[in-house]
């Protein structure tokens, strides 16, 4: 019965990781942003320990995040202050479509992994908790990575552009909340933003039901 049971505090150091980043990076700005990298390599660090693939592919999403991370740091090496540099754009778009695969295949293998176990822990609650924070920093990603291609596809009562504003954006947008001070103008970032309106009230909709479901099938159990 060990055996078969699921290791504790496997998603502790993921759910530690993306509650700082969530907290911490609409926090920074200027020469702060400089650790933006740092920070994204503790996220995937957190990511990687609880990824459950088999091992070729683990090491492959593992090697598509450490490219993403050199790409940021090029970029950031490359940069020129006060020049819009194309090729620091193109440095920047490649490190984002990176850290996006890293993450939209985690989400998938953690999300995975989370409903098909039949016992809900701390452990169960903190890993569901992160992949909806994982969520918001996706979207975040994406609308980044459409605004690079297409400024004119946001518009905004403060100076978009920087990732810590499309984080903002992106939760805001993940929990219906929605200020209405960054709205998207384009028809791709409609689509993105219809889709995590979506998404949000979905899985945490998927996410109580489990846990309800749980809960009743304990009761039936010991009756």
């Amino acid at each position: 019965m060990n055996q078969s049971a699921p290791p504790t505090n496997k998603f502790a150091l993921l759910f530690i990781a993306v509650l700082l980043m969530v907290l911490v990076m609409p926090l920074m700005s200027g020469k702060l942003l400089l650790i933006f990298p740092l920070v994204l390599i503790m996220l995937m660090l957190g990511v990687f320990r609880t990824l459950n693939l088999p091992k070729a592919l683990k090491f492959g999403c593992a090697g598509i995040g450490v490219l993403a991370t050199i790409l940021q740091f090029i970029a950031l090496f490359v940069a020129t202050p006060g020049e819009d540099s194309q090729q620091v754009s193109i440095l920047i778009l490649g490190a984002l479509g990176c850290y996006s695969l890293f993450l939209g295949t985690s989400i998938y293998s953690l999300l995975s992994g989370i409903l098909s176990r039949h016992e809900i822990t701390r452990d169960t609650i903190q890993g569901s908790l992160s992949v909806y924070l994982l969520l918001g920093i996706l979207f975040a990603l994406l609308y980044r990575i459409v605004y690079i291609l297409d400024p004119s596809a946001f518009a905004a009562c403060i100076a978009p552009g920087l990732f810590p504003e499309f984080l903002y954006f992106s939760f805001t947008t993940l929990t219906t909340l929605g200020y209405g001070d960054i709205f998207p103008l384009g028809p791709i970032s409609r689509s993105l933003t219809t889709l995590e309106t979506i998404t949000g009230p979905v899985y945490l909709t998927v996410l109580v039901s489990k846990l309800v479901a749980h809960n009743v099938n304990r009761s039936i159990a010991r009756e």
